[in-house]
């Protein structure tokens, strides 16, 4: 066995980790994503998957960390890889030059486009809203964002 077989198995562990917690951060992505308001959840009972709409928004937030945390360690054991594809010193690999930077960009466009609600990131917002809506008769897109409905009105970081 040679020296860099510790480190090829943590990279495998951190790959396998990451792939799994984006598993299940795109299962509960779309539960979230097709859920009704948080009022018409709990009161009609709502669930997904036999999992209710707290459980997947819990579920969901616990993968998102997951998937940051072992990302980070995963880009940290790849660095030279990562740094290499970035500057595009490739080792004989053809790729057309500035493919890293144009990645980057759109990014950084869909992230914007998303931020100022602009088409056509904002029309995956407002699908989600009429899903939501669709659950409340006469409900306009925007209804049930969670502002008290569980608090009587206050925003408050204990429950009542």
């Amino acid at each position: 066995m040679g020296n860099n077989d510790g480190a090829t198995s943590r990279r495998a562990v951190f790959s396998a980790c990451s792939a799994f917690a984006m598993l299940f951060l795109l299962i509960s992505g779309v539960a979230l994503y097709v859920a009704p308001p948080c009022r018409v959840a709990e009161s009609t009972g709502w669930v997904f998957l036999g999992i209710g709409k707290d459980s997947w928004e819990a579920v969901h937030l616990l993968f998102a960390v997951i998937f940051v945390l072992f990302s980070l360690v995963h880009l940290v054991l790849n660095w030279t890889v990562f740094a290499r594809y970035a500057v595009n010193k490739s080792g004989g690999n053809s790729r057309p030059q500035g493919l890293f930077a144009l990645i980057a960009v759109l990014a950084l466009l869909l992230f914007l486009l998303s931020a100022f609600r602009l088409p056509p990131a904002v029309w995956v917002h407002d699908a989600h809203e009429r899903i939501k809506a669709s659950y409340i008769d006469g409900a306009a897109p925007g209804h049930g964002h969670g502002r008290g409905g569980r608090f009587g009105g206050q925003h408050r970081l204990e429950r009542p």
